[in-house]
């Protein structure tokens, strides 16, 4: 019984232990040479380490004054690694002002090339319009023309219901009016 007993407890130490192995595995590792952004730094190697942090999220004004920092940490001694420094950022944020710009200029054109378009709609919004007034016109004087048409048509009908022929004879029937 002692030896089921002990058995027992090895192989729950065993799957304790394991268990609490899996998890330190599934937790995210920090990365070597990161620092964390909301943690100050106090030392020069930290701080630069900070400003290429803030550099890289564009986070150029916080950089700025990172770099500023790091030079009160250096001691005038790697005077050379804070010109990188600030030559970095400004590569940063001179590259972004390109893109920017770039940018602009494409909206601008695309704006343009919408405009453009705009006005071909409105031109030919304006020559349906005309097409139509005319196809109206046009529609009234054929419903015009028809009714004239319809009238002559039923005189032509009178005339022909009161013609007759009798003995290969044409004759006219008379309507008598009181007179």
């Amino acid at each position: 019984m002692k030896k089921i007993h002990f058995i027992f407890f090895l192989f729950a130490f065993l799957l304790n232990v394991t268990t609490i192995k899996a998890q330190k595995r599934a937790q995210p590792r920090p990365q070597k040479n990161t620092v964390a952004v909301d943690k100050p730094c106090h030392d020069y190697a930290c701080t630069i380490q900070k400003v290429k942090q803030e550099i890289t999220a564009k986070h150029y004004e916080n950089a700025f004054r990172q770099i500023k920092s790091a030079n009160g940490y250096s001691n005038n001694q790697d005077t050379k690694e804070i010109d990188a420094l600030y030559r970095l950022l400004f590569d940063a944020i001179l590259k972004d002002t390109e893109m920017a710009i770039a940018a602009k200029k494409t909206a601008d054109t695309k704006t343009k090339e919408a405009n453009v378009a705009l006005e071909q709609v409105k031109s030919e919004q304006l020559k349906t319009q005309a097409a139509l007034a005319v196809a109206k016109n046009e529609k009234e004087k054929a419903d015009s023309t028809l009714t004239i048409v319809k009238a002559e048509q039923a005189k032509n009908k009178k005339i022909i219901d009161a013609s007759y022929f009798y003995a290969d004879r044409y004759g006219m029937a008379v309507k008598k009016q009181d007179g």
